[in-house]
């Protein structure tokens, strides 16, 4: 019965949206041969492609070092590094590219790739962080008694075993960047220069409208998405290190290595945290703009957010530990598949499944409930996966030859134990669809407003202290829902 509501549920907000933006696709012959034709879209789709490949590599090679360092070494400022590591996921893309832009002449391409390598740092130096840490001290160790340099060792055992999981970084980095529709929109729009999401927020937003256009670039977003997905199914596999595995321990640096790694720590800090947010609190100190937070538009966009996202949040660990708990492949796709699909493609996919009947709920709060569950799904089933691996299956078993059955195992046993990993993904749901833009640029209208929606309009009227504001407030809301991250963490250690 739970697994037929999970399949009910999923097929509906996933594979009904999906399955529409395809069929939409597939009859949309002559939108194709247009766009294909369009010179100004030929160079919108190769600008995209090449600045997310090259941000890739940026982020996966600063994510890999501090991942490494943070793992393997202690030093003066680790902790601030790990914080400032972490600190793009706070702020949004939209916001973090409004910062930049308050900084310095961000117009150019290389700019736009600087600030999307900065936007993916947050996953390329966790996929890291865990991937050096896990590691066998074995093998490094082994090369130095042999007589191998640090450099060589490295080279030669360590790096070898990690490069499947840093391409799978890389390959998930470049799917993300294809499609961040509110940082192309701040970086790349006001110096006229096209990226695949533009192309496709003006087919939905701009009169005359083009949904068929709109759904050809979904799918082809799509699709890369799918594709790197696989790949990254393919490189993710950990290598196996025998049943003497043992975890590198830590070992403190001092001397030249210590200042060299709390210089690139300082570095760090300074580039995703102090500057910044030093220029988001500078604009919103400023004067020369009435700030206007107290309209009934502003709080209505409060409201809906919070209420939204709560739901969301709720939703997500239901469904999301529903299916990490009943297990089996058709699920935990399900349940990943979402990850193919950007915030922008999510958004079209909803307008055109639910603009017309049978279930016409566009232009509703209920069209941005069920994108924000869609979207924030994989963080809660990932989450809550995360965690009942880490339990002994001798549990449930034991619990079957006292008696219970499997719904009382999983009430009584598995639960407490898997909560606080269930509570971090529902804590990371909340705070994504509070801050959430890019599929509320497209969804919310007036009387549905949101605070993404609120921020990104605020950036299209030019009222930047009014954006640094609500940013500063997203960031507070944010900071605020990391604790049960935290408390999850703290519990993941003690399991590992």
């Amino acid at each position: 019965m739970l697994r037929a509501a999970c399949y009910a549920v999923l097929g509906l907000t996933v594979l009904y949206p999906f399955g529409a933006l395809f069929i939409e696709a597939s009859a949309a012959g002559a939108a194709a041969r247009e766009l294909a034709a369009d010179p100004a879209a030929r160079a919108a789709a190769a600008r995209t492609f090449v600045v997310s490949l090259l941000a890739s590599f940026l982020a996966t090679a600063v994510g890999a070092l501090a991942g490494r360092l943070s793992a393997r070494y202690r030093f003066p400022g680790r902790g601030a590094m790990r914080a400032a590591a972490a600190a793009p996921f706070v702020l949004s893309h939209t916001v973090l590219g409004v910062a930049w832009v308050l900084l310095v002449d961000a117009s150019s391409d290389v700019a736009l790739t600087f600030v999307t390598a900065l936007a993916l740092l947050p996953m390329t130096f966790l996929a890291s962080e865990r991937l050096f840490g896990s590691m066998d001290a074995g093998f490094s160790e082994a090369a130095r008694l042999c007589g191998a340099t640090p450099a060589r060792a490295f080279l030669e055992t360590e790096l070898p075993l990690a490069l499947p999981g840093l391409a799978s970084a890389l390959a998930l980095g470049f799917m993300l960047s294809n499609a961040m529709l509110g940082l192309h929109a701040v970086l790349a729009w006001p110096s006229g220069k096209g990226t695949l999401t533009r192309v496709l927020y003006d087919a939905l937003s701009v009169y005359p409208f083009d949904p068929a256009a709109a759904a050809l670039i979904s799918v082809l977003l799509v699709l890369v998405g799918a594709a790197v997905l696989a790949v990254q199914g393919l490189l993710s596999e950990p290598p196996s290190v025998g049943p003497r595995f043992r975890r590198a321990p830590a070992r403190t640096l001092t001397g030249r290595p210590a200042a060299a790694a709390a210089g690139f720590a300082a570095i760090l800090v300074c580039v995703t945290v102090l500057l910044p947010v030093g220029a988001l609190l500078a604009r919103a100190a400023s004067g020369g703009e009435p700030l206007a937070l107290a309209d009934a538009a502003t709080s209505r966009a409060f409201m809906h957010s919070l209420l939204l996202a709560a739901g969301a949040a709720g939703a997500c660990a239901a469904v999301g530990s529903a299916c990490a708990f009943l297990g089996g492949g058709a699920l935990t796709a399900l349940c990943t598949l979402p990850y193919a699909f950007s915030g922008v493609v999510l958004g079209a996919a909803f307008i055109i499944a639910f603009a017309g009947p049978p279930l016409a709920l566009h232009g509703t709060l209920g069209t941005l409930a069920l994108a924000y569950f869609v979207r924030e799904l994989p963080l809660a089933h990932q989450s809550a996966r995360s965690g009942l691996a880490r339990l002994s299956p001798e549990l449930g078993e034991q619990a079957a030859l006292c008696g219970a059955s499997s719904l009382r195992a999983a009430r009584e046993i598995l639960w407490p134990l898997a909560r606080p990993f269930i509570a971090a993904g529902a804590a990371l749901a909340f705070m994504a669809s509070f801050r959430e833009i890019e599929a509320s640029a497209l969804l919310a209208g007036p009387g549905t407003e949101v605070f993404g929606s609120a921020v990104f309009e605020s950036y299209q009227k030019g009222e930047m202290r009014r954006v640094a504001v609500l940013a500063l407030i997203g960031a507070a809301v944010a900071l605020a829902a990391c604790a049960p991250v935290l408390a999850a963490d703290r519990r993941e250690d003690a399991l590992d």
